[in-house]
């Protein structure tokens, strides 16, 4: 009957378990937009934008849904706590909210490194488009018709979308710096901005972030090459020293215990 008993808490766990992350999926249409509109309202504006580039190739609306199903996760996970016999079922809840927290983290470092790389290419194209006499708006126009979609075109296709709706260019930038708080695009950002005001010459002051941004790239690529050797280091000292340790004395030991 004991037995029986702990089989009945453990399916109701799961089923409860299971039900939550089917609420949650599910519900990503009116009820999780509107209450993701309400977090966003609630959330500081900055730590939203920054946010926003993990968010670069999924639908609109998406980063509102996805913080709904996260409050969602974690309502159920703390409302599971208050029932002793399936409280662990609350823990994987909390498990899953972490995993996706952790997989939000990886998106936003990974379209930040994508950017950063892409981001010499942009500058040397821009410039080449200033020296033919177009305009930086009409020159950032024409990058953000790339055919292939990165994070970097993301952001100068909704820069596109901003100046068309309205909103100057100086603002247009200020919003991708809020974006990316990264020293690269915040140098870009800032000379674009004193061309914009001043008038001057912007073409070769992006040639030169551009070589800036490569030997900068080159000096990572080798400071990781020299970290490689030191990294290295524990796996071989926990994985392959002991089993040569073992296959070389190995059979010494066994011929001293046999005589």
């Amino acid at each position: 009957m004991s037995l029986m008993l702990i089989a009945t808490i453990w399916i109701s766990a799961l089923a409860l378990c299971l039900g939550g992350i089917w609420f949650v999926h599910f519900i990503q249409k009116s009820f999780a937009y509107s209450l993701g509109v309400v977090i966003r309202k609630r959330m500081p504006a900055h730590w939203w934008h920054t946010l926003e580039p993990a968010f670069w190739n999924q639908s609109s609306g998406y980063q509102e849904v996805w913080f709904a199903q996260q409050v969602c996760l974690l309502v159920v996970a703390i409302g599971l706590l208050t029932l002793p016999k399936v409280a662990f079922a609350s823990l994987l809840l909390l498990g899953i909210l972490i995993w996706r927290v952790l997989m939000l983290r990886r998106s936003l470092y990974r379209a930040r490194r994508s950017v950063v790389s892409e981001l010499p290419a942009v500058l040397d194209l821009t410039a080449m488009l200033l020296q033919a006499g177009t305009s930086l708006s009409a020159a950032l126009l024409r990058v953000a018709d790339a055919p292939k979609m990165t994070p970097l075109t993301f952001e100068l296709v909704r820069m596109r979308n901003r100046l068309r709706s309205g909103v100057s260019l100086e603002q247009a930038f200020q919003e991708l710096s809020n974006r990316f708080p990264l020293p690269e695009i915040g140098a870009f950002v800032m000379t674009a901005v004193h061309s914009i005001r001043t008038g001057s010459v912007l073409s070769q002051v992006l040639i030169f972030q551009a070589q800036q941004r490569r030997q900068e790239a080159l000096l990572r690529m080798e400071k990781r090459a020299q970290e490689a050797p030191v990294k290295l280091l524990f796996p071989l000292i926990l994985c392959f020293f002991p089993v040569s340790f073992i296959l070389l004395l190995g059979p010494v030991f066994l011929r001293f215990s046999m005589e």
